[in-house]
């Protein structure tokens, strides 16, 4: 069977990961899709960021708008302070630009920052570059914001019935690390979807559990992978 090569948030290294010009540029790497990261704005709408803490992956620190809002939030398990995805409407967050997450291990990324905009999932559905590819939504932190009034399966399952992926043959997998969050996934976006559990068993080590009716497979992968 022929190995699938993915651009993990794009092309990492070589651009800012999670912006459109990542993700061209891990195609035309040759790569067979592409994995991103979604987290919510207030006004409901899915941006592509690592996390929905914003001062590790855009300028916003930089901006003098956006001094004096920062809030005290969760975000990958850590309280921290500074600027969340979900305080903001999409128009106040389409003034940030994508800064390199890793600037000292990926120096030639880092090149590029401020320099590219921060992408929704819509951005990157409407590319062409993704016809015929596979994309890789990994939803974060799902159930926190479903417990604080953001369902993002909902929303996912309505910008991909409101898209055309089906038929420019793009194939979806919707991936999670919250089990309970995959099953709302798998409701509300339906069987023509592939659905992957992942779990951290380590430092570094990850499995990604394929789940359709059921867990049916694992796969370990050290790698940076969540």
């Amino acid at each position: 069977m022929k190995p699938l090569v993915f651009g993990h948030r794009g092309a990492s290294g070589y651009r800012p990961e999670n912006t459109i010009e990542a993700f061209e540029l891990a195609i035309a790497q040759g790569s067979d899709g592409v994995e991103c990261d979604l987290v919510p704005t207030k006004d409901g709408e899915l941006i592509i960021r690592h996390e929905n803490w914003l001062n590790g992956t855009t300028n916003v620190a930089s901006l003098a708008k956006f001094q004096g809002t920062q809030s005290t939030g969760y975000s990958d398990g850590l309280t921290e302070t500074g600027w969340f995805s979900e305080d903001y409407n999409l128009s106040e967050l389409s003034e940030l630009r994508a800064i390199e997450r890793v600037p000292e291990t990926r120096p030639g990324s880092a090149r590029f920052d401020a320099q590219f905009l921060i992408p929704t999932i819509d951005d990157l559905l409407a590319c062409s570059f993704m016809n015929h590819k596979t994309l890789v939504i990994e939803i974060k932190h799902g159930m926190y914001f479903m417990k604080n009034g953001i369902n993002m399966a909902t929303i996912l399952a309505s910008k991909l019935d409101s898209s055309d992926w089906k038929a420019r043959g793009i194939s979806i997998v919707i991936e999670t690390f919250d089990e309970k969050m995959l099953e709302h996934l798998k409701d509300a976006c339906g069987p023509d979807k592939k659905y992957v559990f992942l779990t951290s068993t380590g430092p570094g080590v990850h499995v990604f559990i394929l789940k359709k009716s059921r867990i049916r497979e694992t796969k370990h992968l050290s790698t940076d992978a969540d």
